[in-house]
Parts: structure tokens; C-alpha cells; sequence
């Protein structure tokens, strides 16, 4: 192949695979979309979104607590190498299950608010 045949099949591959980043340059990004909804709360309901979501944190952060003494109580319990693993598996999966909860509770919240949400994009 010739040099001036490779030159625009190189330019068109470039093209094509900045074509979606051209699109996306053009939406406006999440941190501009919550902007624009928040900016539209009235001052009450701002209000009422962030004490909703001062609770949210408190609740996932005392959980955590919760879930690192329990940790630690389970770890004091056992002295051996299958005991600790069995703690420390049930504590990840107990992660697990509160982030998901956690999610779940902060998407309502913000469809409840009419903010987007993050798999909005």
C-alpha cells in the first residue's frame, strides 16, 4: 500500500474514534446537570436534601463503626488463621450489603429531589 492510501484510512480511524468524545464534549457533565437541578430546588427543599442526606451519612457511618467492632470482637474471639477469615469475609460481605443499600437509599433520595443520577451518563 502507498503511503497517500495509509494517510486517510489513518485520518478516518482518527475521526471515528473521536467521535463519541465529540459528542460528550457537547452534553453538559453530570457536575453541570446536579448544578442546574439544585440551583432549581427552592431553599426549603435544598434544605430538606441535605439534612436527608446528613442522615444518610450519619446511618452508613455509624454502620461502619458497627461493622469494625464487630470485626475486631470476632478477631478477639478466634485465634486461628480459618476463624479470622471467616471474620474478615463475613465483614466484606457485610460492606457489601450496606453499600448497596447505601446506593440504593442515596438514588431514591435524589430522584425524590429530581437530581440525576450518576448512571444517568
Amino acid at each position: 500500500m502507498s503511503r497517500l492510501t495509509t494517510l486517510p484510512l489513518a485520518a478516518m480511524l482518527v475521526i471515528a474514534a473521536a467521535g463519541p468524545s465529540l459528542a460528550d464534549a457537547q452534553r453538559p457533565s453530570l457536575q453541570d446537570q446536579e448544578a442546574q437541578a439544585l440551583a432549581r430546588l427552592s431553599l426549603s427543599d435544598l434544605r430538606s436534601y441535605f439534612e436527608a442526606r446528613r442522615q444518610l451519612e450519619r446511618k452508613s457511618s455509624d454502620q461502619r463503626l458497627t461493622q469494625f467492632r464487630s470485626l475486631e470482637e470476632c478477631l478477639e474471639r478466634t485465634r486461628q488463621r480459618s476463624g479470622a477469615d471467616a471474620c474478615l469475609d463475613r465483614a466484606r460481605q457485610q460492606r457489601e450489603r450496606d453499600r448497596a443499600q447505601w446506593t440504593r437509599e442515596l438514588m431514591s433520595l435524589r430522584q425524590r429531589y429530581q437530581l440525576p443520577n450518576m448512571d444517568d451518563r
